[in-house]
């Protein structure tokens, strides 16, 4: 089976395919996926012809299994949660005890806490907004803040992992 190759849109709108039969690079203009399925079989000049998926993600979304906690500012209630994926913007996460249906609501302000599975255990809380629920998983815009360090370092991988 082909594995879909993820390239990602760049602010300008430009994107970078790199073949993966013979290593060319081709920069393209995303803007005109923007509006389409952005699903699409890239096509090489060497003949390749490779299954491709356009991210139009501000940045990189890292797939991940930490435990942690879910407090709802409007009601205080403290739910455990086991996050799934990270970014600098944003949080996708699970409720721990699947059987608990939370008091939450697609714009309810949440702080999340977690810690990261890095050599120090680096601790993350911050708050967000939650923009997205679908059955057990609920996704959550963090609020901008200058820099966070442990998650940068985390992402950016400078932290060590071990």
């Amino acid at each position: 089976m082909v594995e879909i190759q993820k390239i990602f849109m760049a602010k300008d709108g430009s994107a970078v395919f790199v073949c993966p039969s013979c290593g060319r690079e081709k920069v393209f203009d995303a803007r005109p996926f923007l509006d389409k399925n952005p699903r699409f079989d890239a096509r090489c000049s060497c003949g390749a012809i490779t299954p491709a998926l356009l991210e139009f993600r501000k940045s990189f979304r890292k797939k991940v299994r930490l435990l942690g906690v879910c407090i709802v500012e409007r009601t205080g209630q403290e739910y455990p949660i086991e996050v799934r994926d990270v970014s600098f913007e944003g949080v996708g996460f699970a409720m721990a005890d699947k059987t608990v249906v939370p008091d939450i609501v697609v714009g309810d302000v949440v702080e999340v806490r977690f810690r990261l599975d890095n050599r120090a255990k680096s601790l993350v809380e911050r708050r967000g907004e939650i923009r997205t629920l679908r059955g057990n998983f609920v996704g959550v815009e963090l609020f901008p803040v200058a820099y966070d360090k442990e998650l940068g370092g985390y992402l950016l991988g400078t932290s060590s992992h071990f």
